[in-house]
């Protein structure tokens, strides 16, 4: 699932990123991704909000659009990603 791997490996990187892409994918682990995520941001906080390209199809027979959707407003409401 590279999409998660991308997600979960910017958000750990300790060197500011400026985000990353991800084609028709979804975030698992949330809560894991939380707690690594705060661990690896600098204590002075992110400069800058992160941001992502995400490309998903409406009728991917994989990964559900919906749960896509749902992963993606978790980003922008907990780590403030632009998307």
């Amino acid at each position: 699932q590279g999409a998660a791997l991308v997600v979960h490996a910017v958000l750990r990187c300790q060197r500011q990123l400026a985000g990353g892409a991800m084609l028709s994918g979804w975030v698992p682990c949330f809560e894991a991704l939380k707690t690594a995520a705060s661990r690896a941001a600098p204590p002075e906080g992110r400069p800058a909000p992160l941001e992502f390209l995400w490309c998903h199809g409406a009728r991917d027979g994989v990964v559900e659009p919906g749960l896509a959707a749902e992963s993606a407003k978790k980003l922008k409401e907990e780590f403030g990603i632009n998307m």
